[in-house]
């Protein structure tokens, strides 16, 4: 956490100091190499008990860098999402009145279908994912 007060600056910088001068030392030292298509090699002095792999990838977002047999599966997560979206705000409110009659809004049925769509989509994704992950330690 950064400094609030002058008073505390000289403390702080001295923290950042022996943070950055122990590192080599400690057990989160590692360095790590990325080979392409999906292998990460994590060099290390200890070899840890447990560790953890954060895997976070980003889209553009116009999906150019989405391959063209996934387009459509986004593209209806994005519908089901929107559908959740507008089910959850309509089930707030009764039919709408108007002086033609009254306009059922079926707020329940849209968020249950949207739920529906999502969790179907989604396992759609994990059952069909690529690369698969394999860890291997050594």
């Amino acid at each position: 956490m950064p400094p609030m007060s002058f008073g505390n600056l000289t403390a702080w910088s001295t923290d950042v100091f022996k943070s950055r001068f122990f590192y080599p030392f400690s057990m989160f030292s590692y360095t790590y190499r990325f080979v392409h298509p999906n292998f990460v090699e994590i060099f290390t002095e200890q070899k840890p008990a447990q560790f953890v792999v954060e895997y976070e990838r980003l889209q553009p977002p116009d999906l150019r860098k989405i391959p063209a047999s996934m387009e459509r599966i986004f593209k209806d997560l994005c519908l089901a999402d929107c559908m959740i979206w507008i089910g959850s705000i309509r089930t707030m409110y009764t039919d709408l009145a108007t002086p033609f009659g009254p306009i059922p809004l079926k707020g329940e049925e849209m968020l249950s279908r949207g739920e529906d769509l999502r969790r179907d989509l989604i396992d759609f994704m994990s059952e069909d994912s690529r690369p698969p992950i394999t860890i291997d330690v050594y």
